[in-house]
């Protein structure tokens, strides 16, 4: 007969215990994660600004030249542009909907009391003309769309100041970087605004990428 009890249908097996590691292999085990989450240089920090489709930046990094750094960068201002348009436009679409649904109800107002006025019964001889009524609403009218135009503006501010941030901080990072591989060659971006201060071009066509 066997020492070992005998196991029932329904009973929980037995399971073997693991060895724990020894303190070597979880000392290696920590370094090698360390060293996976390792912080990486600023331009691969930056190079999660590069929108969808572009070209695999993994041909930029083994081909590092002057020239692939400044499409890479070039790349990275006119996708962060790109974002400050978007949201801009946003704004701009959210006070468009606003007065055009103000606009529709002032009008809505005006007809249904010109309908009042002209389906008056025919008993009411002596009928206050609409004029003050609509000259009312017109002022009211007048008013909203300065106060529509005033809370764009307002709400584009932040905005702005946050795309110059951003923009600074970036043409920052890219230079410092810059200066790092090619100390030699001056930076791109220095003289495309020369360039384009001298012509009078805007400074949104230096976002533009070279393909």
């Amino acid at each position: 007969m066997s020492s070992y009890p005998e196991t029932r249908s329904g009973a929980r097996p037995w399971t073997v215990p693991h060895r724990p590691m020894s303190f070597t292999k979880i000392s290696d085990q920590l370094s090698l994660n360390d060293s996976l989450v390792q912080e990486g240089p600023i331009e691969e920090q930056l190079s999660s600004d590069s929108p969808s489709g572009s070209e695999p930046e993994a041909d930029i990094a083994l081909q590092r030249t002057p020239s692939t750094l400044e499409i890479k960068q070039r790349r990275g201002l006119r996708n962060l542009h790109i974002k400050f348009e978007s949201k801009l436009n946003e704004i701009k679409v959210k006070y468009f909907h606003c007065r055009n649904a103000s606009r529709k109800a002032w009008e809505n107002e005006k007809a249904t009391i010109i309908d009042n006025y002209n389906n008056a019964p025919c008993w009411a001889l002596f009928r206050f003309s609409p004029r003050r009524k609509i000259d009312a609403i017109n002022r009211k009218q007048e008013n909203g769309m300065r106060f529509f135009a005033e809370a764009e503006r307002i709400e584009r501010g932040p905005v702005e100041r946050r795309f110059e941030d951003r923009e600074q901080l970036h043409i920052h990072c890219y230079r410092r970087v810059w200066q790092e591989l090619y100390p030699s060659t001056p930076f791109w971006y220095d003289e495309s605004s020369s360039k384009s201060n001298a012509l009078g071009i805007p400074v949104t066509t230096l976002y533009q990428p070279m393909y």
